[in-house]
């Protein structure tokens, strides 16, 4: 989907650009630094017009096998300030590495 703006109006979000990465991806174990903001937008009119970029790759057959979670978490619903801790993904059952708190990158 393209994203207007007065400087630009053919901006096109990466994730939304599939058909430059997702043959890269097949076959191989994939993970996502991500949030709330990691989303695919979809063409149309639905409920929603986007979904997350780890439910879209997983539902395109890709094998996501670990998600990485900054300050808010994966899906962005913790607070500011909160402690996240390693998890799984409740929608998926992804594993889920904090990179809030002790560590801000992947070891």
């Amino acid at each position: 989907q393209k994203v207007s703006s007065k400087e630009n109006p053919d901006i096109i979000v990466g994730a939304n650009q599939l058909d430059k990465y997702i043959d890269l991806l097949k076959g191989k174990n994939v993970a996502i630094v991500g949030n709330n903001t990691s989303v695919i937008f979809k063409k149309g009119k639905s409920n929603s017009n986007y979904a997350h970029l780890v439910d879209s790759l997983l539902t395109l057959g890709i094998k996501v096998t670990k998600g990485f979670a900054p300050e808010h978490g994966f899906r962005g619903v913790e607070d500011a300030g909160e402690i996240i801790l390693d998890s799984k993904d409740k929608k998926t059952g992804v594993s889920v590495v904090s990179l809030y708190g002790d560590n801000y990158k992947p070891s």
